[in-house]
C-alpha cells in the first residue's frame, strides 16, 4: 500500500511537528549526557593533595611524606613523635579554609576516631 506524500505530511503536521527518528532521540541523549559529564568534569574542584608548606622536624616531615601511601585526598596532618622523653613534631599540607600551613600545634575534628581511642586508652589503663 503506497501512501503519497501529501498524506504524510498532513499526518506529521496534526501530531504538531515532524516525528523524531528514533536514532536521533538516541543521538540526541547521547550528546546531552557526554556535555553534561564533560561539564561536571571540568568544574570539579580537584581533590586535595598532601603537598605544600611543612614545619618542624624535618626528618619527622620526611618519615611522615613516606607513612603517606597516598596524599591524595589529605589535606592537612599534624605529626608527633616521643622518643627517648624528647618530642618532635611536624605539620604537613594547608589548614583548608584558614589560610597558611599546619603547624605542629593546628588543631583537628578527629570525629568518630574519638571513640576508639578512648577505648583502647581505658583497655590500657586496666
Amino acid at each position: 500500500m503506497r501512501v503519497r506524500v501529501d498524506e504524510l505530511e498532513a499526518r506529521v503536521a496534526a501530531r504538531g511537528g515532524p516525528a523524531m527518528n528514533p536514532r536521533g532521540a538516541t543521538v540526541a541523549v547521547a550528546l546531552v549526557t557526554a556535555v553534561a559529564a564533560l561539564g561536571g568534569w571540568l568544574i570539579a574542584p580537584d581533590p586535595p593533595r598532601l603537598d605544600g608548606a611543612a614545619t618542624g622536624d624535618p626528618e619527622l616531615i620526611r618519615q611522615a611524606r613516606q607513612a603517606v601511601d597516598n596524599p591524595e585526598g589529605q589535606l592537612g596532618l599534624a605529626v608527633a613523635l616521643v622518643e627517648n622523653g624528647r618530642m618532635r613534631t611536624a605539620g604537613l599540607g594547608d589548614k583548608g579554609g584558614e589560610a597558611g600551613p599546619v603547624q605542629p600545634s593546628t588543631p583537628f575534628e578527629i570525629g568518630s576516631v574519638t571513640k576508639a581511642m578512648t577505648g583502647m586508652l581505658l583497655a590500657d589503663l586496666s
